[in-house]
C-alpha cells in the first residue's frame, strides 16, 4: 500500500493509524529478530567461543536479567507497535542459569503477538522439564558437538555429554507427558574431526523424536575474525583443527558499508541489563552502544557503532 496513494472515507477515523503502521514496519519488513541476553553467565568455555579465550577479548560483564527489566523490554516492542519475528533467549550466555527463564518465556509468549520463542542452550543445566516444556517457549536448540566424552570436550570444555542426553530424555518424556508443542533441536556443530559422531547423533534424535541439525561452524564473532585476519599465522594453526580454512576462505566476503548488512537492519540485541549490542555477532563489551531504553526501536538500525566500520572491511564467512 502506498500511503500516498490511498485515499480513505472521510467516517474512517482510524485510517491514518493503520497507513502509519504499515509504513513503520518498513523498518523490519520481516518482523524483528530480538536477541535478549537474559544470563551474561556460562557453565561452559567452549574452544570456539570467544569466551573460549583465544583471540583474548575481553568481555567481564556477568549478570542476570531480572524480570522487571526482560517485562519492560517486552512491553516496549508492544507499545511502539513493532511485530517481533522471533525472540531468542540467550547469544553468548546460557539461559537456564537464569531462574526466572519459564516465568520469561511465559510472559513473551503472552505479549508478543506470532513471535517464535527461541532459547538455545548447551543443556548442562535444566530446571524442572515441565516447566520449561509449558512455559511457551517455540522450540530449544541444543548446543552439541560429540556423543562421546573424549570428543564432546575438545569444544565444550567443561561439559559432560552423558548430562546433556539425560537432560534431552527428560524434555522428552516431559513432552510426551504434557502433549507440549516445543520443538526440540540437536544442533550438532560440524568440526573436521566428529563426522562419525554427527552420525551417532542424527540416529540418536531419530530414535529420540527430535530433530537433527548440522551446523557448520566458523569464527564465531566479529572481534574473533578480525583478530584472525590480521594474525593468519597465528591463529591458522588453532581454527584447522575444528574447521575447513580453504572453504570459510572461498564464502568470506566484506560489505561496502554498513547500510549493506542485513543482521543491522533487522536485528535488535540487549544485553541482561539493558544495554544494546550492535547485533549477536558482537562479543566485546567495549563495543556496547547504551541503553535499549534510550532510543525508539525503529532508531536503532540507524545508530552508528565504530564496531559496524571493522566488521563491514573483514572478510567473514556467516554473513
Amino acid at each position: 500500500m502506498n500511503i500516498l496513494k490511498f485515499r480513505p472515507h472521510l467516517s474512517d477515523k482510524g485510517w491514518f493509524t493503520r497507513a502509519m503502521n504499515y509504513y513503520f514496519d518498513c523498518f523490519f519488513p520481516a518482523g524483528a529478530t530480538v536477541c535478549v541476553e537474559i544470563s551474561a553467565d556460562c557453565n561452559l568455555k567452549c574452544v570456539m567461543c570467544p569466551r573460549g579465550g583465544v583471540h583474548g577479548l575481553v568481555n567481564k560483564r556477568r549478570g542476570m536479567m531480572d524480570i522487571e527489566i526482560f517485562k519492560k523490554i517486552i512491553d516496549k516492542f508492544r507499545d511502539e507497535n513493532v511485530r517481533v519475528r522471533e525472540l531468542w533467549l540467550a547469544n553468548w550466555g546460557e539461559p537456564f542459569l537464569n531462574p526466572l527463564f519459564p516465568e520469561m518465556a511465559r510472559y513473551a509468549k503472552s505479549r508478543l503477538t506470532g513471535a517464535k520463542i527461541i532459547a538455545f542452550s548447551n543443556l548442562n543445566c535444566l530446571m524442572d522439564p515441565s516447566a520449561v516444556m509449558s512455559s511457551g517457549l517455540d522450540r530449544l536448540e541444543v548446543s552439541m558437538s560429540g556423543m562421546s566424552q573424549e570428543v564432546y570436550s575438545k569444544n565444550h570444555v567443561g561439559g559432560d555429554i552423558k548430562t546433556v542426553l539425560r537432560n534431552i530424555a527428560g524434555l522428552v518424556s516431559a513432552k510426551k507427558r504434557l502433549r507440549g508443542a516445543m520443538a526440540i533441536a540437536v544442533k550438532f556443530h560440524d568440526y573436521v574431526y566428529n563426522k562419525a559422531e554427527a552420525v551417532l547423533a542424527k540416529d540418536f534424535c531419530r530414535r529420540s523424536g527430535i530433530e537433527f541439525k548440522l551446523a557448520r561452524c566458523s569464527v564465531s564473532c566479529v572481534e574473533g575474525n578480525a583478530a584472525f585476519q590480521k594474525e593468519k599465522e597465528r591463529f591458522s594453526g588453532f581454527y584447522s583443527r575444528f574447521i575447513d580454512l580453504k572453504k570459510e576462505e572461498k564464502i568470506a566476503r566484506t560489505l561496502k558499508t554498513p547500510a549493506d548488512c542485513m543482521i543491522k537492519c533487522y536485528m535488535v540485541t540487549i544485553d541482561f541489563d539493558g544495554r544494546l549490542y550492535r547485533c549477536c555477532g558482537v562479543y566485546e563489551e567495549k563495543n556496547l552502544m547504551g541503553s535499549f531504553f534510550d532510543h525508539a526501536i525503529r532508531e536503532i538500525p540507524g545508530i552508528n557503532s565504530s564496531i559496524c566500520d571493522i566488521c563491514v572491511k573483514t572478510p567473514i564467512s556467516w554473513r
